[in-house]
């Protein structure tokens, strides 16, 4: 019994697995300020579609076909998805990562959907609270690693050493993926927000080995990826479950 506590308490305090949200389709949006922007190209240089996500989370990611990462605006985010789009991948620290899909989004339109916890205030807090207890050392670690259709930010596209972004699973605070990144390895943090006590990716040399920036010993890696190219954008996915030979 104290065994299975163990374990219990483990899976409560990962980053992700306590908490879970909501997510409405894609609707016709309604919202004037949201109508004054303009849509973005996408890569075959068509317009995209406008997408508002209205929601109090914050940090939220989003992945698969975007043509931008998400801008914090009044009342949650706002994004440019491609046309034809019909699912997204949602993520936010402390909450589990859903896959939702939707019908076609066209290009050129403006979407509007909400995005809503559905546990209350003091169930976040106390999840927050727990996901701080977290032991890499205690924790089997899968990590993930796969091309993402995120833009790469003009700002680092002239930088000569670090050419590769990899944006890193939210689940995690960077104080928690250090453990997991292989110290002095080719790369340095970065964050696309300028967040610099918690950035949300790194930047990688061009041409560095997977096994150079991750470390090997403490994360199973699963990934076609074996170096990092320039100009290329990369997404981090982990799973967590406890080790049980360590309770």
């Amino acid at each position: 019994m104290k065994k299975l506590a163990w374990i219990l308490l483990c899976c409560m305090a990962l980053p992700g697995y306590g908490l879970t949200f909501v997510a409405s389709s894609p609707m016709a949006a309604t919202n004037k300020d949201l109508l004054r922007i303009l849509p973005r190209m996408d890569q075959q240089e068509e317009p995209s579609a406008v997408l508002f996500i209205k929601t109090e989370i914050l940090n939220v990611s989003v992945r698969g076909h975007v043509v931008s990462v998400p801008r914090r605006v009044n009342e949650g985010y706002v994004l440019f998805v491609p046309q034809g789009a019909t699912q997204l991948t949602l993520n936010a620290p402390l909450y589990a990562t859903q896959q939702i899909t939707f019908p076609p989004l066209q290009g050129g339109k403006y979407y509007e959907m909400t995005l809503r916890p559905l546990e209350s205030q003091e169930e976040a807090q106390t999840a927050k609270q727990r996901s701080k207890e977290l032991d890499l050392n205690r924790t089997k670690v899968g990590l993930a690693l796969d091309f993402d259709y995120m833009e790469f930010p003009k700002s680092i596209r002239q930088e000569a050493k670090y050419s590769a972004l990899v944006y890193l699973d939210k689940r995690l605070d960077f104080s928690q993926w250090r453990q997991l990144l292989m110290p002095n390895g080719p790369y340095r943090p970065f964050d696309v927000s300028g967040n610099q006590k918690n950035p949300c990716c790194i930047l990688v040399q061009r041409g560095a080995p997977l096994e150079s920036v991750f470390f090997m010993k403490r994360a199973e890696v699963n990934s076609y990826v074996e170096t990092f190219e320039s100009g290329n954008t990369y997404h981090a996915t982990l799973t967590l479950t406890p080790q049980e030979n360590n309770f």
